[in-house]
């Protein structure tokens, strides 16, 4: 907990730098990463034992941070009025089980690590808010987040690791897996946990 508590402070000394608009977008995403990151932090929630409560709490956040439907949409570009609304469903269920899977494994990866936050660029209804990850061997970590305002409140549509968009790249695999098969074989292949999660391995990142 004590680099966690670290983590929140180097934050918090950033946003107090001239230059640095502490907006709506980054403190949503100061706020929700800080929770991600006493989850992971916490030391009964440790271990492969742990496993399933920790994704569990971890689950409660994403769910309130990202907003899952509307990122399965646009990961299905020009595919989208393909499936029925039972699939539909299904396949935002799964698309969100894997969404969780690259982006709360890459956290996990690095818990205890430092967390900068190093602004925000608003454009209407859209954000973006750059981060990085800053580990012990003083490897960094990009990791940027695209929100949009839903509802009266900054919602996360992407995720950028190490500038690899997390949309765009499940976008790909999809568009290829339903033009040579069909959409029925792809949420069969998702039932089944056979679509690789993208994340960032442990000692990854630059110097």
């Amino acid at each position: 907990m004590t680099r966690a508590v670290a983590a929140m402070t180097v934050a918090f000394l950033l946003l107090s730098v001239p230059g640095v608009d502490a907006g709506a977008p980054l403190d949503t995403v100061q706020s929700q990463v800080a929770s991600v990151i006493a989850i992971v932090s916490r030391p009964d929630l440790q271990g492969a034992a742990n496993r399933v409560a920790r994704r569990a709490l971890l689950r409660a956040v994403a769910n309130h941070f990202f907003d899952f439907p509307e990122m399965a949409q646009r990961s299905l570009g020009y595919h989208r009025a393909t499936p029925s609304e039972a699939q539909r469903a299904e396949f935002v269920a799964h698309f969100a089980e894997l969404l969780e899977r690259s982006y709360m494994t890459t956290i996990e990866n690095y818990a205890g690590e430092t967390v900068a936050y190093l602004g925000e660029a608003i454009e209407g209804e859209h954000a973006t808010v750059r981060s990085k990850i800053v580990t012990t061997n003083r490897a960094a970590i990009s990791v940027d987040y695209r929100l949009y305002r839903s509802a009266g409140r900054w919602v996360v549509v992407d995720v950028a690791l190490e500038s690899v968009s997390l949309v765009a790249n499940y976008r790909q695999q999809f568009d290829h897996v339903i033009r040579t098969t069909s959409f029925a074989t792809l949420l069969s292949r998702m039932r089944e946990g056979e679509l690789a999660a993208v994340t960032v391995p442990p000692r990854a990142g630059k110097p």
